[in-house]
């Protein structure tokens, strides 16, 4: 889960550390969002209709987001996850499921969000970090469990570094699917993680 107040902190148009919030005004006003994104559609979650359907007035949103892009990928930020991932028995089917999960977030995630987080990420360091702390570091550590039954099994090469091989089959996914807008097929699946694991797994 995002730590909220401290993406929001970074999001702000002033960098100062906004005073306490109440928690229940914040989550009233995420749920309204969430509720009419998925009733009337993502552009129909405007400021105004969240403001009316929350109860809440427009400064008191601003107060705590400066623009909708924010408030949008919070709203969808702060939605449940699954975590973990389950012991299939070999790296390669882990992984599988892995990209499966991953690739499915990407495909459903709305782009006109998801680029106005990585402009800010690409040009703001400071919120790139806070981004990795809260949201995407549990993911990892998600994956490294992956990658210590693999070790426990003698399935790889201990000597290869298990984050970096994590990270890049992340990098890969976000370029194949956000960039070059090319899914995954199944198929394509088993060939990407095969060919990832290449010079990874040792010999049977």
């Amino acid at each position: 889960m995002i730590a909220a107040a401290s993406i929001r902190r970074h999001i702000s148009h002033t960098g100062e550390v906004a005073r306490p919030r109440d928690p229940d005004l914040d989550r009233r006003i995420l749920a309204s969002f969430r509720t009419l994104a998925d009733r009337d559609g993502l552009a129909a979650a405007t400021i105004s209709a969240v403001a009316q359907h929350s109860g809440v007035s427009r400064p008191a949103i601003y107060r705590r987001w400066p623009n909708r892009a924010a408030l949008a990928f919070e709203a969808q930020a702060t939605l449940g996850i699954e975590r973990g991932f389950a012991d299939l028995g070999s790296l390669r089917a882990e992984l599988i499921e892995a990209v499966h999960r991953l690739v499915q977030t990407l495909v459903t995630t709305d782009r006109s969000l998801a680029s106005s987080m990585i402009s800010k990420m690409i040009t703001d360091p400071d919120f790139a970090a806070a981004i990795w702390v809260d949201r995407w570091r549990p993911d990892t550590e998600d994956m490294d469990v992956i990658w210590t039954r693999a070790l426990e099994r003698g399935e790889v090469n201990e000597n290869v570094d298990g984050r970096s091989l994590m990270e890049d089959l992340v990098a890969m996914c976000l370029y194949r699917v956000g960039i070059l807008h090319r899914p995954f097929s199944g198929a394509d699946v088993e060939e990407f993680v095969d060919r990832l694991l290449h010079g990874v797994l040792r010999p049977s």
